[in-house]
């Protein structure tokens, strides 16, 4: 029926490369434009963003590459022949197969996830006309603080590291702002480790609930709220528990929760629960799911065009594209800010969403077979970190089963350790060229390095072989300094 209502939907003027975007040459005039430099045979190894440790990645996740190869090289060409309709049906199609997850709610597509949290913070502070104060936890990434704080006009201005796909997203490429460490004083954060002589400790689920208590008594202001439902370390929150608090306590308050790191490790029956809790659910395909970089939200009906109609109207959006809104009129609005300001008409770029769509259900198919498959090579890891005297795991229990977090003593070692990892010579058999997603996490001014496992390599065992006896030459040579 939406597909049909979209006949009704004319673009105001002609559409402008509505698949990816420009293509120039020039990196500087790119870069300035916020465009792409690179071709898909360039730059598709960089899109299909892994939580694996070897490449090439799986059968799976070269799926996608081959599914919009052509695609990419006819549009390359100037021989797409996706008309608006194909198009609009297309985007439709995606959406419904996502909802097989979330049930009756619509659709928002962005970038990732700190953009959708940033278009989320927005759409409140439209709604609300002023900026909100807002709560979320620790061991997160320091641009979802960014993000509840609107330090920029928009997110991608402290963005560099998926600086090439973001660009297909996002036009113009704004001017850079200085990244900045410290949180922002109306972002409150419950840290979800406490910290004594022993090393980091987890804290336990009935603590951060007392202390989530605790902070609606004493921060009235607060009507902005960001669950955290998998940590960038692994820890489950009980994020059910915590929405059902803060709704009874402030009814009138947004609760979104961050599943970036969640869907693709946890199951999705505690996925659709934590949505069925909350206004909203934002998730990602390039972390555990495998797919290009891109991101999408869940949100109950009705709150797209609460959140989003004075958000467009009264510019608070930086960027403004056809179809990241499910909503025909919001569409329309979009369609109609564009000629306003002299905007040709971009669009969501497909393959981005299409690789979404494709990891996701792949991930639903495979859930019940791949996930405890993981499960021995996160235990092989951990007696490995365990047997060093420098290295101390974080958690097992309310961890999901591919991550293994850890801290270093010293903090420094984490980022050796890191370095050392992700640029490794050529191991083994060209299958398992080792390419280890070590990643120093924000869990205090101390630093945490995460291994992540993948479930859906076919040559696990040789990589977790391999990787344990690159971790092993890394810690002798480190003994061997001091």
């Amino acid at each position: 029926m939406q597909f049909f209502r979209m006949h009704a939907f004319q673009p105001p003027q002609p559409l402008k490369k509505p698949v990816l975007g420009e293509l120039l040459e020039d990196v500087s005039l790119a870069r300035m434009k916020g465009v792409r430099y690179k071709r898909w045979s360039e730059t598709a190894p960089f899109w299909l963003g892994n939580a694996g440790i070897s490449r090439p990645y799986s059968e799976f996740t070269c799926r996608p590459y081959t599914t919009y190869k052509n695609l990419l090289s006819n549009f390359e060409q100037n021989k797409s022949s996706m008309i608006f309709y194909e198009y609009a049906f297309g985007m439709e199609e995606i959406r419904k197969d996502i909802k097989s997850v979330f049930g009756d709610c619509t659709i928002l597509f962005d970038s990732n996830g700190s953009t959708l949290i940033s278009t989320l913070a927005k759409g409140v502070k439209a709604r609300r006309q002023h900026e909100p104060d807002s709560m979320t936890f620790s061991d997160t990434g320091r641009l979802v603080y960014s993000a509840l704080a609107f330090e920029t006009p928009s997110i991608r201005q402290l963005n560099t590291n998926f600086e090439q796909p973001l660009g297909i997203f996002d036009y113009p490429a704004p001017e850079k702002y200085p990244f900045r460490q410290e949180i922002p004083e109306s972002v409150r954060v419950i840290n979800i480790f406490s910290h004594d002589a022993s090393g980091y400790i987890p804290k336990d689920d009935s603590l951060l609930l007392h202390e989530l208590e605790q902070m609606l008594k004493t921060n009235k202001k607060i009507c902005l709220f960001l669950l955290l439902h998998v940590s960038r370390t692994g820890r489950i929150l009980p994020v059910e528990k915590m929405a059902s608090m803060i709704k009874s306590k402030k009814p009138d308050a947004y609760v979104f929760v961050d599943g970036c790191q969640a869907v693709g490790r946890l199951p999705y029956e505690e996925i659709r629960r934590a949505f069925d809790a909350s206004d909203a659910y934002v998730f990602v395909g390039h972390k555990a799911l495998g797919s290009m970089v891109c991101g999408a939200a869940a949100l109950k009906r009705g709150v797209e065009e609460w959140l989003f109609f004075p958000a467009i109207e009264n510019d608070f959006l930086f960027n403004l594209r056809l179809f990241q809104f499910e909503s025909i009129e919001i569409n329309e609005l979009v369609a109609k800010k564009q000629v306003e300001k002299k905007l040709p008409n971009y669009m969501v770029s497909l393959p981005e969403i299409m690789s979404l769509r494709l990891a996701l259900s792949h991930s639903i198919e495979n859930f019940a077979k791949q996930r405890p498959t993981v499960e021995w090579a996160k235990e092989e890891i951990l007696d490995l970190l365990f047997s060093f005297g420098a290295l101390h795991p974080i958690g097992r229990a309310n961890h999901v089963n591919d991550i293994v977090s850890f801290f270093t003593s010293p903090p420094s070692l984490a980022r050796k350790i890191k370095d050392a990892l992700q640029n490794p010579p050529l191991l083994g058999s060209k299958k398992c060229r080792i390419d280890l997603p070590i990643t120093i996490a924000p869990i205090t001014d101390d630093g945490a390095a995460r291994i992540a496992i993948d479930p859906k390599i076919e040559s696990l065992p040789e990589a977790i072989g391999t990787l344990k006896t690159r971790l092993i030459s890394i810690m002798q040579e480190v003994s061997a300094r001091f």
